[in-house]
C-alpha cells in the first residue's frame, strides 16, 4: 500500500495544510515542515547533480524521487507506454 497511497497523499497533505492554515498554530508548523522537506529535496537534487553525498539531505531526495517514479510509471501505464511485465536489468 505504501507504493499506492503515499504518493497520492503527498499533494493532498499540502492542500489540506493550506486549507487549514488559519485554524491553528499546528497547521502553520506542519506546512513549514512540509516546505522545509521540499526545500531539502531541492537541495538533495543540487547535491546529487554535484556528485556529492550528504546523507541527511539525500534521504528526503530519494524518498521524493521514489514517489515521483510511481507517478511517472502510472502515467506511462495509462498512456500504454509501459508494460506490466518485469524485464531483467542488463548487467555489465
Amino acid at each position: 500500500m505504501r507504493w499506492t497511497i503515499t504518493p497520492m497523499l503527498l499533494p493532498v497533505l499540502i492542500i489540506i495544510n493550506l486549507l487549514l492554515l488559519k485554524e491553528g498554530l499546528i497547521y502553520e508548523f506542519l506546512l513549514a515542515a512540509q516546505v522545509l522537506f521540499y526545500v531539502t529535496v531541492l537541495a538533495g537534487w543540487v547535491i546529487e547533480k554535484a556528485k556529492r553525498k550528504v546523507k541527511l539531505i539525500i534521504i528526503p531526495y530519494y524518498f521524493f524521487i521514489m514517489n515521483y517514479a510511481v507517478y511517472r510509471g502510472f502515467l506511462r501505464y495509462i498512456q500504454k507506454n509501459q508494460s506490466v511485465n518485469w524485464e531483467r536489468a542488463k548487467r555489465g
